[in-house]
């Protein structure tokens, strides 16, 4: 009985958890750097080599850098959703982001983002929303970076942080491979293939945290139902030596 509550509480704080999660905090105040557009300088730097993980990859600067948005969405490299990314990827993580007008008129939270593998998607039922939102102010940003210290605190970046990102904007390929470059857009106001920036990332910060509560509350449902899930397993499994023991006795 215990084992069974334990598996319904567990997987109704996931759920529960998961869903609000990528809600936005009602009182959100929105970090100055959040509402200015990204900057974007052109640059004359030479290619130079990157090895990450065992392999080595020709990274090509294209121009410097510097973005701050709202995470609205960001992939995830340890989901079965996306068998593109492993732990060994040198992209190791995507955000989408929105800032200026989207975020200071409050329209962003009139729309559901998704990411998948390589994109961000947004979308609403709201033809007013629909026709306010700014697209060159929505992106979708591929990270790499040498720098180890910036690749966790990226990796711990949540929807609803607000966030500052630092570098430049590169194509990248595995070495001596050029016919698979990874190629950064220039401009905000593209879209579909090959719309993403690709960014490669000096420094990192998040200017202002999202609400805590429902990430602890998913992170707690999470480890809750896999415990649930185990001890019923168990209970399962030997349920039937214990029955068999307690015949032995009465026999």
């Amino acid at each position: 009985m215990l084992a069974r509550t334990a598996l319904y509480l567990g997987l109704a704080t996931f759920l529960s958890g998961k869903y609000y999660f990528s809600k936005f905090d009602d009182k959100l105040s929105i970090a100055q750097e959040v509402r200015r557009d990204p900057k974007q300088e052109s640059i004359s730097a030479s290619p130079f080599p990157f090895e990450y993980r065992g392999k080595r990859y020709q990274i090509t600067p294209v121009a410097n850098y510097d973005i701050s948005g709202l995470i609205v969405s960001h992939n995830e490299i340890s989901s079965i959703t996306d068998a593109y990314h492993t732990s060994d990827s040198v992209d190791f993580r995507d955000v989408c982001v929105v800032w200026g007008a989207n975020v200071g008129s409050g329209v962003f939270r009139r729309f559901k983002f998704w990411s998948e593998p390589w994109s961000c998607h947004f979308h609403t039922d709201d033809p007013l929303a629909a026709a306010s939102l700014n697209k060159a102010q929505v992106s979708n940003n591929h990270l790499l970076t040498d720098n180890e210290q910036v690749r966790e605190l990226i990796k711990d970046m949540r929807i609803g942080d607000q966030i500052r990102l630092q570098g430049m904007l590169i194509n990248y390929s595995p070495a001596g491979q050029p016919e698979l470059s990874r190629r950064s857009s220039r401009i905000r106001e593209d879209t579909g293939n090959g719309a993403c920036e690709v960014i490669w990332v000096d420094h990192a910060q998040v200017l202002q945290r999202g609400a805590t509560s429902w990430h602890i509350l998913r992170e707690g449902g999470f480890w809750l139902l896999i415990g649930a899930i185990t001890l019923n397993a168990l209970l399962f499994v030997f349920a039937p030596y214990g029955a068999m023991s307690r015949r032995r006795l009465m026999w």
